[in-house]
């Protein structure tokens, strides 16, 4: 049995025992985390994968917790599901979640203005979250990742020069997404939802902006959206988000390189690529860096 059928058949045995009527699963997503439509239930099951390695249950059910707030308070966000407790149930060593099914299609065009002012939505439903979360920067995390990834043999000298530069400046912040590029927004015929909020965190609202400035350096050949999506997000201070690029670029980078290492792929090595090299042109190691203006 593969992983996949090992994590799809944890899912649905979880679902069934809470009462869940599942004929005819189907996966949606297989990446980072595995993601199973139990239709006819309009449920999805998320087994978590790669940050559920390093962050463990606490990640996951910060995710559920903070989704579950921003929903309650009318913000556009996908939302825990109401036909089973949500979890995370644990299986087999997996931990497994359930979320709501909407009718997400990513070829759905979507209005990049409305990804920002949708975002400020979710900033401004979070502001009372009290519950705790981590700090944007988990030095010790980054640093744990750093050792191993060197250990495996990659060469991550620039991305522990990186991480030295954000931690000389810290900025305190409210809750925030975490990790909000277009990647993690459902598009649905009702508009547009945020999702994925395992990387939640204590940060500016403009730490979420700079992943959105961070993600266009990932695709270089497709057109600039950062600029749309920070003019519908409205007000926010420049030279915070100026800080908050290397901060984000840092913890995606690195993670970047670690997915890749578990998952290589001629398009994942593309990705990792671009990103790590972001870094090399800022320190001078490879031409200069001209990819990112927040401008």
């Amino acid at each position: 049995m593969s992983t996949t059928e090992r994590e799809l058949a944890a899912a649905v045995a979880v679902a069934r025992e809470h009462g869940l009527r599942v004929d005819e699963p189907v996966v949606v997503r297989d990446l980072t985390n595995l993601l199973v439509h139990l239709r006819p239930a309009p449920v999805v099951a998320r087994v978590a994968r790669l940050f559920a390695v390093v962050r463990g249950r606490d990640a996951i059910e910060a995710h559920v917790q903070v989704a579950r707030h921003a929903a309650a308070r009318g913000a556009p966000v996908a939302a825990p599901a109401d036909e089973l407790p949500p979890g995370p149930h644990e299986r087999d060593g997996l931990l497994i979640t359930f979320w709501r099914w909407y009718d997400h299609d990513d070829d759905r065009d979507v209005d990049h203005w409305e990804v920002g002012r949708s975002l400020r939505e979710v900033h401004e439903a979070l502001a009372s979250y009290s519950r705790g979360l981590r700090h944007y920067l988990q030095a010790d995390e980054l640093r744990v990742l750093l050792d191993s990834l060197e250990a495996s043999g990659e060469d991550v000298a620039v991305l522990r020069r990186g991480l030295d530069e954000v931690l000389a400046t810290q900025v305190p912040g409210q809750p925030v997404h975490g990790d909000a590029h277009v990647g993690n927004v459902l598009r649905t015929p009702d508009g547009v939802l945020w999702t994925d909020f395992e990387a939640a965190c204590l940060a500016p609202p403009e730490y979420d902006l700079a992943s959105m400035l961070w993600m266009d350096v990932s695709l270089p050949e497709r057109a600039p959206i950062a600029p749309a999506v920070i003019a519908g997000y409205g007000d926010h201070d420049r030279d915070v988000l100026e800080l908050m690029l290397p901060a984000y670029g840092i913890f995606n980078a690195a993670w970047t390189v670690e997915l890749v290492r578990r998952m290589p792929s001629p398009r994942g090595l593309e990705v990792r690529e671009h990103r790590v090299g972001w870094w090399r042109r800022r320190y001078g190691q490879e031409g200069s860096q001209n990819e990112l203006r927040t401008a």
